[in-house]
């Protein structure tokens, strides 16, 4: 269990609100929590850089509900695969 804590090295942060609270309780990963702050909710956890992709699919699936806070890079590679999408419709 320690290697596996030690590979999990990215640590991400993602704000959510109730539909993605909601979407989040469906299919919670271990490595990850749902946080309350001020009456906000985040998904906290971490992740290993060979996830990257793995994980802006996942993210992807909560739509409109989560904004990805940290780190920027998760938030540029998320924002890239959602040009992606968005680019498949201008053609």
């Amino acid at each position: 269990m320690a290697f596996y804590q030690d590979y999990l090295t990215i640590s991400f942060k993602c704000e959510i609100d109730g539909a993605g609270k909601e979407h989040f309780l469906k299919g919670a990963y271990r490595d990850m929590q749902l946080h309350e702050e001020n009456g906000q909710y985040y998904i906290v956890g971490h992740f290993s850089r060979e996830e990257l992709d793995y994980m802006v699919q996942y993210l992807i699936t909560f739509g409109k509900h989560l904004t990805v806070m940290e780190p920027d890079f998760l938030r540029e590679a998320y924002l890239a695969e959602l040009q992606e999408i968005v680019d498949r419709y201008a053609q």
